[in-house]
């Protein structure tokens, strides 16, 4: 039996380190806490959650089986399109039933997360970017709801995973008797790659993140590449598989310009903004706050982010050329960066919007995983032995960072609303009250349209009979005779302009506010 002595020792010995030990389980705890807590809350929300405009049109092509239409549309989330069909033959047309995909994506998310984060050697600021990632009330919004975003990032995350793994492993070779490994490291990126293919199928607007990784790839490859083309000098497996990525790449690429091109020949304003920095950075950050108004610090934060990706993946790029070693925070720099240059060629190129809001969501994980990996890199450099003082004092940083960023999360998240599709959270009870007036004859605003005309009127024999139009609430809010022509003939409006309202006054039509919610009111023109 050992003695107390003996023991402190031999834990002295092995390197033993009862700070760094401490926060390796106060970590964990965080994260088991969060991954039944956050699990639970998802899952409540894709069950109080009423139907987006968006789910409501993929429910529509997969009810009346148009499928043509799903690679006709923006909304290239085919993976989800698959899961939501078979959930729907099996468990029916309820829209919990054909969310569950995306509930039971976000523990393997969770998890994910913590791997990632788990390269990060300072364990107070592998906590804060851990908590910035899964307390983000933004990021949860896209597991509660039956989209490709959701997926796509799980997918993104273990993508990232395997690729610092890889890069690990590749980094500890030293002699020609470790060679084997890169037979390993090739099959990793065959893993890493159909992951990669995996997060398109979810969400083709991955294909920046997805050609970000791709550059590691070929950079990692190189050698192997050259010995192909120049000497031919390879394995039948390895050529194939060559050939086979890039025929993959050509048939992705024309899917990608395809979709660039439908977006361009819709409103573009739809899909992305005309602005960089505020677009990609700005829109992400402001969705972050959620429902809390703070549009001016979301404008400092979008430019202090690029500030600090372009001088971390700068110093990258410069050790990159002095080392030629592909880092894992090389890896992430080529990924963002790839990803900013990329929005700003199709700009140019298609007069292509800036990625936005969900679709400029791809970014967060990298990004904050690159901010990270270089302020932990740099941390560790100042001082390669940090006394228990300073990894105390780092805990309780890490512990404050992540207890403030869950009260945001909880005093900001409703279980009712989706960020994206604030302006449809009441739209199952308007839709009932519009029973109970026994509507006949309504005009829809373009908030409630989609969710009637492609789910409720489908799924409620109520309304089978119910006469509806579109009522194009912004050129009615201007007073344009045309518009109004046939307003007269119906019996109720649903609105949600404060303008449309000072128009019925000032055209004297008679009209009475029978229900409010929020923005939205139903109004009865049974009067005129």
């Amino acid at each position: 039996m050992k003695t107390r002595r003996s023991q402190i020792i031999h834990r002295k010995s092995t390197g033993f380190k009862p700070c760094a030990f401490a926060m390796n389980n106060l970590r964990k705890a965080l994260h088991i806490i969060s991954l039944i807590g956050l699990t639970i809350m998802v899952a409540f929300h894709a069950y109080t959650l009423d139907v987006t405009n968006d789910e409501a049109y993929s429910f529509f092509l997969l009810k009346t089986e148009y499928y043509r239409a799903l690679f006709g549309t923006a909304n290239t989330h085919w993976l989800n399109s698959i899961l939501m069909k078979i959930e729907m033959l099996v468990l029916g047309d309820a829209p919990f039933s054909w969310r569950i995909h995306s509930v039971l994506a976000f523990p393997f998310f969770c998890i994910g997360v913590y791997r990632v984060t788990g390269f990060i050697r300072n364990n107070a600021l592998a906590i804060i970017c851990y908590s910035l990632i899964v307390l983000n009330p933004y990021v949860l919004d896209w597991f509660g709801v039956a989209r490709g975003y959701g997926l796509a990032l799980t997918f993104q995350v273990w993508a990232l995973y395997y690729l610092f793994l890889e890069r690990k492993t590749i980094l500890q070779i030293v002699t020609r008797k470790q060679a084997e490994r890169f037979t390993k490291s090739f099959y990793v990126w065959i893993k890493i790659l159909l992951l990669c293919a995996l997060m398109l199928v979810a969400n083709l607007s991955y294909f920046y993140t997805f050609l970000g990784i791709m550059s590691v790839f070929l950079l990692s490859t190189r050698k192997t590449i050259l010995q192909i083309v120049t000497r031919k000098q390879a394995e039948r497996f390895t050529k194939s598989f060559y050939v086979l990525l890039a025929f993959g790449f050509a048939i992705l690429l024309m899917g990608t310009i395809a979709n660039l091109w439908f977006v361009r020949q819709n409103d573009p304003s739809m899909y992305g903004g005309n602005e960089l920095v505020y677009s990609v950075f700005g829109t992400v950050w402001e969705a972050f706050f959620y429902q809390a108004n703070y549009a001016g610090i979301a404008v400092v934060l979008s430019w202090l982010t690029l500030a600090m990706l372009l001088v971390f993946g700068g110093i990258s790029v410069v050790r990159f050329i002095r080392n030629r070693q592909i880092t894992s925070i090389f890896s992430l720099t080529l990924i963002v960066g790839i990803l900013v240059l990329l929005n700003v060629f199709f700009h140019f190129l298609f007069d292509a919007p800036y990625l936005a809001n969900r679709t400029a969501l791809q970014w967060w994980i990298p990004g904050m995983l690159l901010i990270f990996f270089c302020t932990d890199d740099f941390s560790r450099r100042e001082t390669n032995n940090p006394t228990a003082k300073v990894v105390g004092t780092g805990s309780l940083i890490g512990l404050g960072v992540s207890m403030i960023l869950a009260i945001h999360l909880f005093t900001q998240f409703n279980p009712n609303i989706v960020y994206e599709w604030r302006d449809v959270s009441r739209s199952k009870q308007i839709i009932n009250d519009l029973h109970e007036l026994k509507a006949k004859n309504v005009g829809l605003n373009k908030y409630v349209l989609g969710v009637f005309s492609n789910y409720y009127q489908i799924t409620d024999e109520r309304f089978s009979d119910l006469e509806y139009r579109h009522l194009p609430e912004k050129k009615l809010a201007d007073c344009r005779e045309k518009d109004w022509s046939e307003v007269s003939n119906l019996d109720y409006i649903i609105v949600s302009f404060d303008e449309t309202i000072h128009c019925l006054k000032r055209r004297n039509m008679q009209y009475e506010v029978v229900k409010q919610y929020d923005n939205h009111r139903i109004i009865s023109l049974r009067g005129n």
